[in-house]
């Protein structure tokens, strides 16, 4: 089986981006609620603009390798039957679909009932924690007692507008895709 990762001196590959996202974001997420201290709960631009850096560095170091990937998969279609090609292609079409109604969902603002955990848990508890420029205890929170370093990871992502976005959630979805 021939060797999937794009930079294999570093034995990391885009498959990784989702967990640097983490690693940059939790770690952000300390520096900004003890030392840079944003004002009204919000996080700086910082943990997107390294992860970007992070994108384009793998997406760079192995164009070469893409490259190649893509020919096996173009040189794979031409060879197959066609019940494996219409397979794929069905495959192809629907997630194409799922991603698209992601995308369009994550535009609009949290309304659904599965997205008010999110708003009332898992954004306020991170952003409460910002605002006080603290780690103590929430006394008003019983959610605050439970541990949430995912959401403690996320918040800098979450928080780096104005309006919480969903857009880290969709770099995990496509990650899965």
């Amino acid at each position: 089986m021939a060797d999937t990762n794009l930079n294999p001196k570093s034995g990391l590959a885009p498959a990784h981006l989702p967990t640097i996202a983490l690693i940059i974001g939790y770690v952000l997420y300390w520096v900004e609620l003890y030392i840079v201290r944003m004002p009204s709960g919000h996080t700086s631009l910082l943990a997107w603009g390294l992860w970007a850096g992070f994108a384009v560095f793998f997406l760079v170091s192995g164009r070469r390798d893409i490259r190649c990937g893509v020919r096996g998969i173009v040189s794979q279609w031409r060879s197959d039957d066609y019940f494996r090609r219409a397979l794929f292609f069905a495959a192809a079409v629907l997630l194409f679909v799922l991603l698209i109604i992601a995308i369009w969902a994550q535009a609009l603002p949290a309304h659904l009932p599965q997205e008010y955990d999110f708003l009332n848990y898992h954004l306020t508890i991170a952003r409460q924690h910002l605002i006080r420029h603290s780690f103590a205890h929430i006394p008003w929170s019983s959610a605050d007692l439970f541990t949430l370093p995912v959401d403690f990871a996320l918040a800098p992502y979450w928080l780096a507008t104005t309006l919480p976005n969903k857009l880290p959630q969709i770099m995990f979805f496509i990650g899965l895709l």
